[in-house]
């Protein structure tokens, strides 16, 4: 067997005898040097349906914005598909924002915010919809981003950052504690 390797170390591809033959399957899993091409989310689960996360803040759109941010984070890092029908999904991942809060960090000598910072609060479940037993269930994820305001960021752009990195530790929520 061939492997290509990165420069980083990771593992790109692999070519030959794969031990059911001499073609390549795309869905075979290979380890060399300590990297593996396997997903560490069970192959079990295919699919995932991620509804609109709830919303308990007084922030609008938060839901939606968040809500994306986990969907294309779990394309990116998974082999799960998302799919828009429930009923044609392994599982389900439910959530909810459950608090955001923005704080004073900063200020000059004349009292003006010079630093914000922003608190994401999320709750998830995880099902697995062919048993309706839950997978994962994490009641508070919590992640805090800074907004300089002198380096022209800004609350909403920090709440931003704080969906991008809530849908990373989701995600890795998925990956590994169940």
């Amino acid at each position: 067997m061939v492997c290509a390797v990165l420069l980083t170390g990771a593992l790109a591809s692999c070519y030959g005898p794969t031990g059911k033959g001499n073609k390549f399957v795309a869905h075979d899993d290979y380890t060399l040097l300590g990297y593996s091409t396997k997903g560490q989310v069970s192959r079990e689960f295919r699919t995932v349906h991620v509804p609109i996360f709830k919303n308990r803040t007084f922030y609008r759109r938060f839901e939606f914005e968040l809500t994306q941010a986990v969907i294309e984070t779990i394309e990116q890092r998974t082999h799960m598909k998302v799919v828009n029908d429930p009923a044609r999904a392994d599982t389900v991942l439910q959530g909810e924002i459950v608090d955001f809060k923005q704080h004073v960090a900063i200020e000059n000598k004349r009292d003006q915010v010079q630093e914000y910072q922003v608190t994401l609060v999320v709750s998830i479940r995880w099902i697995n919809q062919k048993t309706g037993k839950d997978i994962l269930v994490e009641p508070r994820l919590r992640e805090n981003e800074d907004a300089v305001l002198v380096h022209g960021e800004s609350v909403l752009s920090a709440g931003r950052e704080s969906f991008k990195e809530i849908a990373e530790r989701v995600v890795e929520k998925m990956e590994s504690d169940w």
